[in-house]
């Protein structure tokens, strides 16, 4: 009698035990399986700590008519496209200089910082599809790219090269200072929804076309490898140790090897994946569903061995780099919708309706809510230091910036 009374005490409280944590843990699969789908707790998370104000530093109308960019920090200086460029003091939020431009209903890509010793750059797409490259001391254009190239993507800038993919798919190697052609690649089949990118080491670039993912020597652009997703990815590609991540419309997360000897030995793996070393998938029966609307603009975060991603339903899930199998899943709906968390202290940060959210990255339960009284929409958030930025469009677009210092005594000691 004792001993079942005991083990009535004991299984409740484990019970709650698990309850409390905020997340389920999950045991990863045998290679090459699907994870197991995982049911989370039925119980609702408590109402965060913290709920006031977020202080603001400064606050600056842009004057554009245009929805706002991400911001972009390029020196002593925050940039914001928004139908044209403002620059603006990072410290004091005072404008420097504004350049009018083509207003469109889509959000404008961000401008691309070119970063040089004596005189920075920077790369503008504008509505129309044109490519600036404007003096970052003034906003005075320094050159503008041929007319028969023409994107919807801001261009990448990997060691003294621009790099630029026009409608058609086509990519063309630049020289930012000049403006004179290095190479160029032809178009290849399908829409064109995402930027060129590099992983840290910029050994090789990346482009999305459709549904195949390329990945091209950055000196020649020749295809060094591509595989057909088969679907539209809804994230640009994340890197971390040699491997690539990409987030698909279907639900699936696949990751690559970066540089796969099977490529170089064999050829293009055209329709051939198998010629790409896929170190994993977690397939559409993983916990977060399909896509509705593809948003290239969603980035996963890297967070120590996991990839950290927003699904549409809002909520967060995390996955093992190593074998993709879910680690832990939010119990909250981050205020539905897909998101890109923004890296803080180990931690993460989301953007809502006038609000920010600190979350645990080791589980996903909400730290802390800050309100934010000046920027009632946020479009993006930039974070540098103890420092947010933040772009928003309700009447106006608006930047400002903010003091994350109160959101410190809420992360995990």
């Amino acid at each position: 009698m004792a001993g079942g009374e005991g083990r009535r005490r004991v299984f409740p409280a484990l019970a709650a035990l698990i309850l409390a944590s905020g997340a389920l843990s999950i045991p990863p699969p045998a290679f090459g399986q699907t994870p197991p789908p995982a049911t989370p707790p039925k119980s609702a998370e408590p109402p965060p700590a913290y709920d006031q104000d977020l202080p603001s530093l400064w606050g600056t109308n842009l004057n554009l008519a245009g929805l706002p960019s991400a911001p972009v920090r390029g020196g002593d200086a925050i940039f914001v496209n928004a139908g044209g460029i403002v620059c603006l003091e990072a410290e004091t939020g005072k404008l420097r200089w504004r350049v009018e431009g083509e207003t469109t209903d889509a959000v404008p890509e961000p401008p691309v910082w070119i970063d040089d010793p004596t005189a920075p750059l920077l790369a503008v797409t504008t509505g129309r599809g044109q490519l600036l490259i404007l003096k970052a001391a003034d906003g005075l254009m320094a050159w503008k790219a041929e007319e028969t190239l023409r994107t919807s993507q801001a261009p990448a800038c990997a060691g003294d090269t621009l790099y630029a993919i026009d409608l058609g798919g086509g990519i063309t190697a630049i020289d930012p200072k000049s403006g004179e052609k290095r190479w160029s690649r032809p178009g290849a089949e399908g829409p064109v929804l995402q930027p060129v990118t590099f992983a840290p080491d910029e050994a090789l670039g990346y482009a999305v076309i459709g549904t195949r993912l390329y990945a091209f020597d950055p000196k020649t652009g020749a295809d060094v490898w591509l595989v057909n997703l088969g679907v539209k990815p809804v994230s640009r590609p994340v890197f971390a140790d040699g491997a690539v991540y990409l987030l698909l419309a279907d639900g699936k997360l696949m990751a690559f090897d970066a540089d796969p000897r099977e490529a170089k030995d064999e050829g293009i793996a055209d329709e051939k994946p198998d010629l790409i070393d896929r170190l994993w998938t977690v397939t559409a029966t993983a916990p977060w569903e399909s896509f509705r609307d593809p948003n290239p603009r969603v980035v996963p975060a890297l967070v120590g061995e996991t990839i950290v991603v927003g699904a549409e339903s809002g909520r967060l899930h995390a996955i093992a780099r190593s074998d993709g199998h879910e680690v832990w899943r939010s119990l909250t709906d981050y205020l539905g919708g897909p998101h890109t968390p923004i890296l803080w202290r180990d931690h993460l940060l989301l953007s809502g309706t006038g609000s920010v959210s600190l979350v645990d990255s080791r589980n996903g339960r909400r730290l802390a809510r800050a309100t934010l009284p000046d920027v009632p929409s946020v479009q993006f958030l930039a974070v540098e230091g103890d420092t947010l930025f933040a772009t928003e469009r309700l009447i106006d677009a608006k930047a400002v910036r903010l003091d994350l210092g109160p959101l410190g005594p809420f992360l995990p000691k």
